[in-house]
């Protein structure tokens, strides 16, 4: 039996995100996922980061607010999600090829399974301050590669509270959990480098 992709919903927190922001949405583009919902929540930039997206990118929703940090405009971005999975991409991080089709498959065919991530890897620059390419970087990643890491499956908890590996940019999820555990807590802050996942 076919069954039609869910549809997913891309939540982009950004401030002051104006020179970074094309390349992370051109990476969800480049998906080539067809139903996508793509939100970017401009959380008071002063770079002219909403204009920017709106001019260039104009298949993006963009939603402005006074600053409130990025778990305050991922929230915005939930409330105003319209999709059957719900995935995160911090404004200046990337997403390589068929990210996107590997978690929605599998959130498919494993419906006791609410959120999955993949692994990431931090994009830094040279000494010159040059950042590579993204086709040149070794992430040990295949995007045909869809195995699941029993390690770092099921209850981790407890693994989490040691070393966080999962990065809010690699994640995806139903609706349905974040009804089931609410919105993030605003009061907490991040510290934040520049990925690839």
């Amino acid at each position: 039996m076919h069954r039609d992709p869910p549809k997913v919903s891309v939540i982009v927190p950004a401030y002051n995100a104006r020179a970074h922001i094309g390349e992370a949405l051109d990476s969800i583009h480049g998906q080539g996922y067809d139903n996508l919902e793509v939100i970017v929540v401009d959380d008071g930039s002063q770079d002219g980061t909403a204009d920017h997206v709106q001019t260039g990118w104009p298949w993006v929703q963009v939603i402005r607010k006074e600053n409130g940090g990025a778990a305050s405009a991922r929230n915005a971005g939930l409330r105003n999600a319209s999709g059957d999975l719900i995935a995160f991409m911090d404004a200046d991080d990337l997403w390589l090829p068929e990210k996107l089709h590997i978690q929605t498959q599998f959130l498919q065919q494993h419906p006791e399974a609410a959120i999955v991530c993949s692994g990431f890897k931090v994009w830094q620059p040279s000494e010159a301050g040059v950042y590579p390419s993204p086709d040149k970087l070794e992430t040990g990643i295949k995007a045909s590669d869809s195995a699941i890491n029993p390690e770092y499956s099921g209850w981790i908890y407890h693994k989490l509270l040691l070393d966080s590996f999962v990065w809010t940019s690699t994640v995806m999820m139903r609706r349905s959990l974040v009804e089931q555990v609410g919105e993030f807590d605003e009061s907490l802050r991040s510290v934040k480098t520049m990925t690839i996942g």
